[in-house]
């Protein structure tokens, strides 16, 4: 329908996440960081390299860290392999068994992933993928922009934490009124994506700490994992309209939060409701 626009919960327009690869020591100051910024993130772990080279950390050490501090656990890849240099077979072996590694330590159903090694999201990958049960991979692409992705499947963040223009992008973000006109006030996701051990060894930890001290504890932002966006853009996906557009069946379990022509509703989790359906002014 035109001009009706999801928005986050609290009626917000705007929502920020992190995300970060290879669950090693150095993630323990980024929580720090991010939790005293009211900032989440969703982390990529590699349940094959457990205590390996001195810098992974344990199975117990993962499930003792991310989960409690509000974070997310999603897959990098058994071993941290290059998924498009390997036959079938050993892509569902990466995949899957990491997936069913990280479920019996979380106990929670894990659904997506981060391409490890610069992967080559090849034709053949994402319907092996999705065979495995995952629903959203980030790829090391950025957009530079703040839009919701078309594709899940090869998730694209807004920026890199080391990139040069990422306070620049930030602020852009966070500055951004919304527009007057009813055609463009799309929801805004600002994605940031990193690798704790580039952060600290690369001395990009003030940098980091400013970024993260700007997006966050904003009363406007919504600040979500990316497994928590991904299945709310799909509760979105997932709403029903009758004919004429003046009833929206939500047949999720996810409240959704909408605006129509500045008027604010909530689709409850099961629920039916009434829009006031307006013309073109």
């Amino acid at each position: 329908m035109s001009y009706l626009f999801l928005r986050f919960p609290g009626f917000k327009r705007k929502a920020v996440s992190l995300s970060y690869d290879d669950c090693v020591e150095a993630d323990r100051k980024m929580i720090e960081v991010m939790t005293a910024n009211g900032l989440k993130g969703t982390f990529n772990v590699n349940s094959g390299l457990f205590g390996c080279e001195g810098k992974h950390l344990t199975a117990q050490e993962v499930a003792e860290l991310y989960l409690p501090s509000g974070n997310e656990i999603n897959m990098h890849g058994l071993k941290h392999s290059t998924l498009s240099e390997l036959e079938t077979p050993l892509i569902v072996n990466e995949i899957f068994s990491d997936r069913k590694n990280l479920e019996q330590l979380t106990g929670q159903v894990i659904k997506g992933m981060a391409y490890a090694n610069r992967s080559l999201e090849s034709e053949k990958i994402a319907p092996i993928l999705k065979n495995c049960g995952i629903s959203y991979a980030r790829i090391s692409g950025t957009t530079g922009t703040f839009d919701l992705p078309r594709d899940w499947m090869q998730l694209q963040s807004t920026c890199c934490d080391f990139s040069p223009t990422a306070m620049d992008l930030a602020k852009k973000f966070v500055e951004t009124e919304e527009p007057s006109y009813y055609w463009s006030r799309s929801p805004q996701w600002f994605l940031m994506y990193g690798h704790a051990r580039f952060t600290y060894e690369r001395n990009n930890v003030e940098k980091f700490t400013q970024l993260c001290e700007y997006l966050g504890n904003r009363d406007d932002i919504w600040y979500v994992t990316v497994g928590e966006m991904y299945r709310y853009a799909q509760a979105y996906d997932r709403l029903e309209f009758s004919a004429d557009g003046t009833l929206v069946y939500n047949p999720s379990a996810i409240d959704v939060y909408l605006d129509y022509y500045d008027k604010k509703y909530i689709v409850r989790a099961g629920e039916t409701i009434r829009l006031e359906i307006k013309d073109f002014p």
